[in-house]
């Protein structure tokens, strides 16, 4: 019998605040054992944002680990706004299993001309494994 998917979850509606023009991680997935080392992980993030003062737009962005600093999965995804409005933006991205153990997942969010802060209003970030 073939394993079924591994799935990871993350969710908040306590706001995190963006500072400026920071790279900051909103959400991140608990490490979800891989079913298959040739396998796949299918990721998708969403976001709600309060832009900021001078706020353009908003960039979502997938990182492998748990750090800001890890390996872009996928693309990342601008969505154009405006400062004082909220965004509402999703993102998805596939990604090789990358290690025999267990992979890691984070949801960022930038906003884009930033001179003051912005706020997120909820966000949810969920992989599966197959």
């Amino acid at each position: 019998m073939a394993d079924l998917p591994r799935v990871g979850a993350t969710s908040q509606i306590v706001g995190v605040t963006l500072v400026t023009t920071a790279e900051t991680i909103l959400n991140t997935v608990p490490a979800i054992p891989v079913p298959n080392v040739a396998g796949l992980c299918l990721i998708i993030g969403w976001a709600q944002v309060l832009l900021g003062t001078n706020a353009t737009s908003l960039t979502l962005r997938l990182r492998r680990g748990t750090l800001v600093t890890g390996a872009l999965v996928g693309v990342a995804q601008l969505e154009q706004g405006a400062a004082g409005n909220v965004v509402d933006q999703i993102i998805i991205a596939t990604d090789p299993l990358a290690s025999q153990d267990a992979d890691q997942y984070v949801l960022t969010a930038v906003q884009n001309a930033a001179t003051a802060n912005g706020n997120v209003v909820q966000s949810a970030l969920i992989t599966l494994t197959f």
